[in-house]
């Protein structure tokens, strides 16, 4: 917390060169000065480790007044939402200058310094010396770092590695290790922070206690292994106010100047999650209103305020004082007049998967019983949902009303409160009240066992690789995966985006900057490998010395799986018909490696067993039955009946049919390219999706008239990216923001544009999207690609933003740490595209535009962080004040399996 820390003088010095710093540590303040660890005698002697007021890590010391240590990173660390794991080691014996102090973030070596000053060889440092040593502030009473800490180890006499201290677990996030075998030296000493009334308590075996200095060092259960919320000082609040001064590491809002003052906490409540609990004390009431609310997390920041979605337990302290509860902005219902005291501890129990919730005062809930489930004050209740603090300050400074939110981390009010130290239905908590039964401490343990979360590791579905060109054939690797779609543009000067996917083969391209139709040229790409692809020496993938991005994701490369509903229907004799799709006995594309189920529970399939042959009609057509990897179940017309087929590789074309009767089958085309036929649509498409991550590449051979094709996802895509495959003409885009009555257009700058013939005003279900009759991507005896996404929680965000037209720009929540962001502002403007891969920290600069083939820039910078992104640049395309912009971001890893922390050194 601020203006607390801790301090230790050695009785005798140590190892003066050689030496480790590791610590966990969360910010809550940022921009602004915090010292982490150093050694002071004065100002002209010490040494310290800290951050800026620029949010960057710096390594600065003086000697005699004189700098000789001065390491300043050129990335900022500004996620108040976060744990980092800084380990700074000293070793100057070392000659190499660069070697005699290393800083690593999360398990990774800071090497890039916008000031790099290297103390001489052999050097004796301040610490270790028997001055001054201090935690949480530099020395002399400034720089106080305010947040949380968490593992502290110092070793005197040997630099360790980060990974003594951390290491990656299987979904690819840094995680502390528990008991790191070190050898502490003299002066070396481990800070649990787990020892109550004595947090400065050495436990090395040292007894190298450190003492508390002014204020209190609280003991919390928000760890590096089990995140909670704070309220997010990134945030600003509705209506274009000033962000209220949070202090109590991000617990407590105040006011800070007349307006309404709205804050978020820095997680989101999914839809569906289960049930919730949250305190909030009152800790300064004049003459104001407040509230302590639940509300639509797209509402929390804006040019304007709204109301919509947000449900409240509100109070008055102005004339006659009064409390109760309101939805959105209308009146206060439930209202009794009593005072409002400082000290008042305001409650909401919200059951997220049964939207409901109640509001509570001092342990007395205004309606209903949330333990028993009975009337609760609102319900019905639909959507993600945020916590929220609301309070109001009046022009003349001193009436405003003030309060501290406890998400289970601290019942202690900060001292307004004596602590009750009740704990959740999960033990998680640390609540003044009981929460009620089965009720939940909002936090990252909490939410990963309540959520299904498809992705763990986004990088398993969706990574981004760097790659310089040869000028002639190499394979590019470090994807991880055989990917089914490549997006490829190069970086150092201009040049077509170059697109291919594994539906319709890797040596054909399209171009999201140019209209025309499909490119068939082998010069381009070869193939898709095992870890990424092969390329020729041609210019747009491969030139020689040229840089280059490729955006890898996959689809249905990996066993896919489809179950097919068979009837047996009249037409020209019996014919196997599936999915109730129009035509009997059509050729289906089965890609090898995948399984099939031929489902054939209908009664109408009694009597007509689906085999299959390397003959057409099989025994009928003087053909043997095929059985590599097929099994049978049950008898054909009756419950659990089916024919499964696993396509072995390299498999034969098949034919299925019936083997009792002939002429009733079709052809199975095995291995020609990936995807399967799907038809549950109104045509018969090829689809290729990969349901754990919500992708799906679906070619749709098209009609000119209205029509339907399945994607695959069992879930209603976000957002779906249309190119006819044979027609110059443009790139039709769907996103849910803004509608099916709107479309965007890639390879352009345009405004989004209302058309009835681009989606037939017709949303996308759980099978299948609409395509109209407009002639650019729907056109008789041709076909189109569809590159579809559905959102899934944790792994993928299409939403939208309102823009501030300001360098500290809105936050957008995602729910995971992106490793992909796209934005296209809701006017006419570009396409952007950010990764974390051209940028491996904040702030991340390099962007790429989709309509144009211009070379990468670095003008309009936003931040990565580990439950969404921040704008932080004016630009139009980006963040104009009150503009409205869409997005699509994708996960690195989801918040709460990477329990917040950044993946790399962001």
């Amino acid at each position: 917390m601020a203006s607390t820390y801790l301090s230790r003088t050695p009785g005798s010095a140590g190892n003066r060169k050689t030496f480790t710093y590791s610590g966990w540590i969360k910010r809550s303040t940022i921009s602004s000065s915090a010292s982490l660890f150093s050694a002071y005698t004065d100002d002209p002697n010490r040494l310290r480790i800290a951050f800026n007021g620029s949010d960057k890590l710096i390594v600065f010391g003086k000697d005699g007044g004189t700098t000789n240590i001065n390491l300043t990173s050129t990335q900022v660390f500004r996620d108040a939402s976060a744990w980092y794991h800084i380990v700074v080691t000293f070793d100057t014996t070392q000659a190499t200058e660069s070697n005699r102090i290393k800083a690593y973030v999360n398990g990774e070596q800071v090497t890039s310094f916008t000031t790099a000053t290297y103390p001489s060889q052999d050097y004796d440092t301040f610490i270790n010396n028997t001055t001054g040593h201090y935690i949480g502030q530099r020395g002399d009473s400034t720089e106080y770092f305010d947040g949380y800490m968490a593992d502290i180890h110092f070793t005197d006499g040997t630099a360790y590695a980060p990974t003594t201290f951390g290491e990656t677990d299987t979904t690819g996030v840094w995680v502390p290790i528990v008991a790191p075998s070190v050898t502490y030296g003299t002066n070396g000493f481990y800070l649990k922070f787990a020892n109550s009334g004595a947090m400065g308590t050495d436990s090395s075996g040292n007894s190298n206690t450190f003492s508390v200095g002014a204020g209190t060092v609280r003991q919390v259960p928000d760890t590096p292994t089990n995140v909670f919320p704070t309220l997010n000082p990134l945030v600003f609040p509705l209506g274009g106010d000033p962000k209220p001064n949070l202090s109590e590491g991000n617990l407590r809002s105040t006011p800070a100047t007349n307006g309404n003052h709205t804050t978020a906490a820095t997680q989101f409540i999914p839809e569906g999650s289960g049930k919730w609990y949250v305190e909030s004390v009152l800790t300064y009431v004049s003459s104001q209103s407040g509230g302590l609310t639940i509300q639509d997390p797209e509402n929390i920041q804006g040019s304007t305020n709204s109301y919509s979605g947000q449900y409240s337990v509100f109070w008055q302290a102005s004339g006659t004082d009064y409390f109760g509860t309101r939805q959105g902005g209308g009146s206060i219902i439930n209202q009794t007049d009593t005072t409002i005291n400082v000290g008042d501890i305001f409650q909401i129990a919200y059951d997220s998967t049964n939207g409901k919730v109640w509001f509570g005062r001092n342990n007395t809930w205004i309606t209903g019983n949330p333990s028993t489930d009975t009337t609760p004050t609102y319900s019905s209740i639909t959507g993600d949902k945020v916590f929220t603090t609301t309070g109001y300050r009046v022009s003349s400074g001193s009436s405003y009303t003030a309060q501290q939110v406890n998400f289970g981390q601290d019942s202690s009010f900060s001292g307004s409160k004596t602590a009750q130290n009740n704990a959740d239905a999960n033990g998680k908590g640390d609540f003044y009240y009981a929460p009620p039964t089965g009720f939940l401490a909002l936090c990252t343990d909490n939410l990963s066992s309540a959520l299904t979360i498809p992705v763990n590791k986004g990088a398993d579905n969706f990574n981004p690789i760097i790659y310089t060109g040869t000028g002639s054939t190499q394979s590019m690797t470090g994807v991880g995966f055989q990917p089914d779609w490549v997006w490829i543009k190069k970086r150092n000067s201009a040049a077509y985006h170059q697109l291919f996917d594994s539906v319709r083969g890797a040596t054909k391209a399209l171009f999201t900057n140019y209209t025309g139709p499909e490119a068939v040229d082998s010069g381009n790409l070869q193939s898709f490998t095992a870890d990424g692809f092969t390329a020729d020496g041609f210019g747009g993938t491969n030139g020689n010395g040229d840089t280059y991005v490729a955006w890898n994701w996959k689809a249905g490369t990996s066993a896919p799986s489809n179950t097919y509903a068979v009837k047996v229907v009249s037409d020209s004799g019996n014919k196997y018909r599936f999915d109730d799709f129009g035509t009997s006995a059509i050729t289906l594309e089965l890609q090898e490696g995948g399984t099939f189920t031929f489902d054939q529970s209908d009664s109408s399939n009694a009597g007509h067993p689906i085999r299959f042959s390397t003959t057409s009609d099989g025994t009928h057509g003087g053909g043997s039955e095929y059985t590599t990897g097929v099994t049978t179940n049950g008898t054909a017309g009756q419950a659990g009946a089916y024919t499964r087929i696993t396509v072995a590789a390299s498999a034969p074309t098949l034919y299925y049919y019936c083997s009792v009767h002939s002429g009733m089958g079709g052809q199975a085309n095995t291995g020609s390219l990936f995807g399967f036929t799907n038809v549950k649509g109104s045509v018969q498409c090829v689809t290729s999706p990969n349901t754990t991550a919500g992708f799906s590449i679906v070619n749709v051979p098209t009609t000119g008239s209205v029509l339907t094709a399945g994607h695959g996802l069992s879930k209603a895509p976000s957002m779906i990216i249309f190119k006819s495959r044979d027609k110059d003409d443009y790139w039709p885009v769907y996103h849910a923001s803004i509608g099916a009555t709107k479309f965007l257009v890639l390879n352009t700058t345009a405004d989004a544009a209302t058309g009835s013939t681009l989606f037939n005003d017709t949303a996308p279900s759980s099978t299948v999207f609409t395509m109209g009759t407009q002639n650019a991507f729907n056109n008789a005896n041709q076909e189109t690609i569809a590159y579809c996404f559905a959102e899934l929680e944790g792994y993928s965000k299409m939403s939208s933003y309102t823009g501030n037209g300001n360098a500290d720009g809105p936050f957008v929540y995602t729910g995971f740490k992106p490793a992909f962001v796209y934005l296209k502002k809701l006017g006419v403007n570009h396409h952007v595209l950010y990764d974390d891969t051209r940028d491996t920290y904040n702030p991340a600069e390099k962007y790429i535009r989709t309509n144009t083939n211009d070379a990468e820039s670095t003008s309009q910078p936003i931040d990565f962080l580990s439950n969404g992104f921040k704008l932080r640049h004016t630009d139009d395309a980006i963040n104009a004040s009150g503009g409205a912009y869409i997005y699509m971001a994708i996960a690195e890893n989801p918040f709460v399996t990477s329990t917040g922390k950044p993946v790399t050194a962001r």
